[in-house]
């Protein structure tokens, strides 16, 4: 948390609502945080978070609660690093 504090690079948070991963710019240099699958990103955390980020869910997927971090984590980087 210190480290978020302490810095002045944007925040951003994983979460079920939230601006879509696709329609997000992200800056040369940021955190990301990734909350865990049942309950998110813990509220001392989530209170620094700038932006709150989502992946988008299509078809049946519409209904499913979360993804598993690992496979979050795969698709958020995936996007992100290629836009760089």
């Amino acid at each position: 948390a210190a480290l978020l504090q302490n810095s002045d690079r944007p925040v951003f948070g994983t979460d079920m609502v939230g601006q879509s991963l696709y329609k997000t710019d992200f800056p040369e240099r940021f955190y990301l945080v990734l909350g865990n699958e049942g309950n998110g990103i813990r509220p001392e955390i989530k209170k620094l978070v700038s932006q709150n980020i989502t992946i988008p869910r299509f078809g049946k997927l519409q209904h499913t609660e979360s993804l598993n971090v690992s496979m979050a984590a795969g698709i958020i980087l995936g996007q992100i690093f290629s836009e760089k």
